[in-house]
């Protein structure tokens, strides 16, 4: 009887030691859990700031050259329209990357992001060449 006692009382010991390890592990899967959700949303913020900046970047451009063209002559006109309009499609492409951004989650957030970057990175490189071309063109003027 005495063996038996022993017994059952080794069992419900091990038992709560179980249990009590089982809800550190809980906390442990919380508390990551929530770092994620934080990390995820820094990182959402951030990329969605980059993309507003851009964004105002090339709306202050595309004033500019409305600017330019409105003292430009009629060759120079078709050329800054067609910049214009080639900033346009950037911009487009910003908006579609910023809805992206805006309903990613945190499961697609890797992709999300790495198609986002990959938008941003082209669209600079775009910007650039078109920089040159703009100061290109306002030298022939």
């Amino acid at each position: 009887m005495k063996l038996k006692s022993s017994a059952i009382l080794a069992m419900a010991i091990g038992g709560l030691s179980l249990i009590a390890c089982n809800g550190n592990q809980n906390e442990t899967t919380e508390t990551e859990s929530v770092e994620l959700e934080v990390e995820f949303e820094e990182e959402r913020s951030e990329l969605q700031q980059e993309l507003r900046e851009m964004e105002a970047e090339i709306d202050r451009e595309i004033q500019r050259l409305e600017a330019e063209k409105e003292e430009a002559s009629d060759e120079m006109k078709a050329e800054i329209e067609e910049m214009e309009e080639d900033l346009r499609g950037e911009k487009s492409e910003i908006e579609k990357a910023m809805e992206e951004v805006e309903n990613a989650s945190e499961n697609t957030w890797d992709d999300v992001k790495t198609s986002v970057n990959k938008t941003a990175e082209d669209i600079e490189n775009e910007w650039k060449k078109l920089k040159t071309n703009v100061g290109e063109i306002f030298k022939k003027d």
